[in-house]
């Protein structure tokens, strides 16, 4: 127990000689707020780290209001229209006329031909048809066994050209 006391002694000697007793004062001042602080700053981050530990059991135990299963919709972009049958009234029927009340009309309009020769004009075909639009891209486009359209064809280089030389 001695030794501590001795070694105290021996360092305020040393310090004596070379200091003044003010600045070994302000040295020790100065050392105390250091050694305060850090204790200050350890009770700090361990009441911190308890506070986060309660906070967190805290909202784990918390009651939640209990959300349902199924969300509530968006709004539709549409308006959704529901139809009933109507009633028998309103519907329109149509109903056999008794045999008294039938009448007979005579036809009104007569079918008059003026054309006394033969038919004339002649029908063309296919390759006929894609002859008289020669200078322009057509394509005959089949609908069925006895129709068909004829759409003429133009590349993107061609519309674009078109529109540029519109009037504006």
């Amino acid at each position: 127990m001695n030794r501590p006391r001795e070694e105290e002694l021996l360092l305020s000697e040393v310090l004596a000689e070379g200091m003044p007793e003010s600045l070994r004062e302000d040295l020790l001042r100065q050392t105390l707020r250091q050694v305060r602080r850090r204790r200050q700053a350890r009770q700090a981050r361990r009441t911190l780290g308890a506070l986060v530990v309660a906070l967190g059991l805290g909202f784990l135990v918390w009651p939640r209001p209990h959300q349902p299963l199924v969300q509530p919709t968006s709004p539709r972009p549409y308006v959704l229209v529901e139809t009933r049958p109507f009633r028998s009234g309103n519907i329109v029927n149509t109903a056999r006329v008794e045999s008294t009340n039938e009448s007979a009309s005579t036809p009104t309009v007569s079918i008059i031909s003026t054309a006394t020769a033969p038919h004339l004009a002649r029908e063309i075909d296919d390759a006929d048809l894609l002859s008289l639009a020669a200078p322009n891209p057509v394509v005959l486009v089949r609908l069925g066994p006895h129709s068909a359209e004829l759409v003429f064809a133009h590349s993107p280089e061609q519309d674009a050209a078109e529109h540029q030389t519109e009037p504006q």
